[in-house]
């Protein structure tokens, strides 16, 4: 299936970025996530992805990651406000969910959010060459050393780290170390 270039917004004063791209059936999306029930409507078609309840479009999907300090399912009531179409969580589906909503119980949700990022976003790692740099020191001024000779050499480069994420096309300014897979999957598409 042909997939349109995403598209990359600023938003507010935050400068992070919202992600859109077209549209994707359930089936496609959760291909290779590795669920703990059969998909409640494979033909459903999810217009957007988020793992922050706020940024749920109408027809989106949400995900309900459990970190350090929140859980996700607690935002739920949340994304269903913002016109969620699909939850997708680690947890059975609660009995007083409105009937029209998919509720997609996976195993890892984290990793189910990594892999349906890929296929919603028509996995454009799989095109790229990625560098990963690793250590206790060094790390930025050796990415930016590598990129500096690539761009020299002709090749269009992206970098995420600490200071800034960059890709060929615009520059944000680094919110975390590593984007979510979500986030990256949408900078990868560029």
């Amino acid at each position: 299936m042909a997939r349109t270039k995403c598209v990359v917004e600023l938003s507010g004063t935050s400068r992070r970025p919202i992600l859109a791209a077209p549209g994707m059936r359930l089936r496609a999306l959760f291909q290779g996530v590795e669920l703990r029930r059969q998909l409640p409507d494979a033909e459903l078609e999810v217009a957007a992805l988020a793992y922050d309840s706020r940024k749920v479009v109408p027809g989106g999907a949400f995900f309900a990651i459990h970190g350090e300090k929140l859980d996700g399912n607690r935002f739920v009531a949340n994304a269903l406000e913002r016109g969620a179409a699909a939850i997708v969580s680690e947890q059975p589906r609660p009995a007083k969910l409105p009937t029209h909503v998919a509720w997609v119980e996976v195993v890892e949700v984290r990793k189910a959010l990594a892999i349906a990022s890929a296929n919603f976003f028509g996995r454009p790692a799989e095109a790229l060459k990625l560098t990963g740099i690793t250590g206790t020191n060094g790390k930025t001024t050796t990415a930016y050393l590598i990129d500096s000779i690539l761009r020299r050499a002709g090749r269009r480069t992206g970098l995420f780290g600490t200071i800034q994420y960059r890709t060929p096309s615009a520059t944000f300014p680094a919110t975390t170390t590593t984007p979510q897979s979500l986030d990256l999957q949408a900078y990868f598409a560029q």
